[in-house]
């Protein structure tokens, strides 16, 4: 024989309601809140980037081939004693 649950009172059933609404808002500000972070790490991706695009193209004594490992710089000369 199947049983079945009792039916749930209205305060049970607007219990549960407000709780699948709460829910439901919880969620969609937690997802607008990550698509904003997201769209702002872009934008902060493109600075940084479009930052380091400048710095490459310019010169400068610290920026002259520094990390190029086909052009190391040139070893201090030490005396010979």
């Amino acid at each position: 024989m199947a049983r079945y649950l009792p039916e749930p009172t209205s305060d049970e059933l607007r219990s549960l309601i407000d709780t699948a609404v709460r829910d439901i808002n919880a969620w969609h500000w937690k997802d607008q809140a990550l698509d904003a972070h997201q769209r702002r790490i872009k934008q902060l991706e493109k600075i940084v980037f479009d930052q380091a695009r400048r710095l490459d193209t310019m010169s400068g004594a610290a920026n002259d081939g520094h990390d190029n490992p086909a052009n190391p710089p040139p070893r201090p000369k030490t005396v010979a004693r």
